[in-house]
């Protein structure tokens, strides 16, 4: 794979930082996908204080790139993914960010967006057991087979600072932690391997 070098990434959900299914989880399911890594991506609660449904949490891009997908998310024949309502935005080193199972996206195909910028609402839409954000970083080259340029986002992000106007910013005292109850939802879906 090639080197992105250290990449600072923006916390996703400025008003909660629970990671529900980690990168990597459930490789037993995962592999009736053939896919190598398990969960190829961070599920992350949108449940918080002042969106206790979990949706309409307000959802920001993790770095600033140019949006190569908004809406509802398909394979290149067709067929949904099970992502649902989703965001790909392509940055400058020619890696991408996925934002999945919005409730609604707040910026177009083309558009320029920045670090922190408000670009999608929580949602359950596609293959979610309730509703989250499912966030993926895929790293150049997305040849190699069950992996498709896919990397742990919790290895890039520096430090978690927010710039999103109208966004809330947390206490740095609160750290990025996992846990798990019952009513938190994780991704069913296969994975999607993007086009080059």
């Amino acid at each position: 794979m090639a080197d992105i070098g250290w990449v600072s990434l923006v916390w996703p959900i400025p008003l909660c930082k629970v990671i529900t299914q980690g990168f990597g989880e459930r490789p037993d399911y995962y592999a009736q996908f053939q896919w190598k890594i398990g969960h190829s991506g961070l599920d992350i609660r949108t449940r918080t204080d002042g969106y206790p449904s979990g949706i309409g949490t307000p959802i920001v891009a993790a770095r600033g790139g140019t949006v190569r997908h908004a809406g509802e998310h398909f394979y290149p024949d067709g067929r949904a993914t099970g992502y649902g309502i989703a965001i790909e935005l392509r940055h400058t080193d020619g890696s991408r960010t996925l934002y999945a199972h919005l409730s609604k996206v707040r910026v177009q195909k083309g558009e320029s967006v920045l670090a922190g910028q408000h670009i999608g609402d929580g949602g359950q839409t596609g293959n979610a057991d309730g509703p989250h954000l499912h966030f993926e970083l895929w790293v150049p080259p997305f040849t190699e087979q069950g992996v498709w340029g896919r990397r742990d986002p919790t290895a890039y992000i520096e430090e978690v600072t927010f710039g999103g106007v109208g966004i809330r910013s947390l206490e740095p005292e609160e750290p990025i932690h996992q846990e798990r109850s019952l009513d938190d939802a994780t991704c069913t879906c296969p994975p999607f391997i993007p086009e080059p």
